[in-house]
């Protein structure tokens, strides 16, 4: 595995006009300062290209429901990916200033999620309940969650039947 770099990461994005910025202050349009992304050093952010894009809403379709990725990436939505580190390759995909999930490339081509991509869906993100792979969570299990805590049986209240039983088992 390549080693972490810990130096300075200055992705920032513009939560007005939903755009990135390469570095720290104001956007060069509506001149609301930057909110800085939270990403995985050493910060080796590309654009998604319409392959990438593709890809990743083939695998969000697949683990959650046909149709799901239209939800998630929307026709123009702006999609980064940050290198990360791995046995093999991995890139974080970013969406509206936000690392939504994690597309690690292996034989069966998963995507991980990060909150609150698809795990953790908020009602402000305005997304439906996908048709498979999910859990509804109590409340209270939202901030441990956020925190890093894993879901624990108690907390979860619906899902869909396979990983309701693979949860409790």
């Amino acid at each position: 595995m390549p080693a972490v770099y810990l130096g300075k990461v200055n992705l920032h994005w513009c939560s007005e006009c939903n755009l990135p910025l390469v570095e720290k202050g104001n956007c060069s349009i509506c001149g609301v300062e930057g909110e800085r992304v939270k990403i995985t050093p050493p910060g080796d952010v590309r654009p998604a290209f319409n392959t990438d894009i593709e890809l990743i809403k083939d695998t969000i379709d697949k683990q959650w429901g046909e149709g799901y990725s239209e939800y998630v990436i929307p026709d123009g939505k702006i999609v980064l990916l940050n290198s990360s580190p791995d046995v093999d390759r991995m890139d974080e995909v970013i969406i509206d200033g936000k690392v939504r999930g994690i597309l690690r490339y292996s034989m069966d081509r998963k995507l991980d999620s990060r909150e609150p991509f698809v795990f953790l869906i908020r009602p402000w993100d305005n997304l439906p309940a996908p048709e498979k792979r999910f859990v509804v969570m109590d409340k209270g299990a939202v901030k441990p969650i956020l925190n890093g805590a894993s879901a624990l049986v108690p907390g979860i209240l619906d899902g869909d039947e396979d990983t309701c039983s693979a949860v409790q088992s």
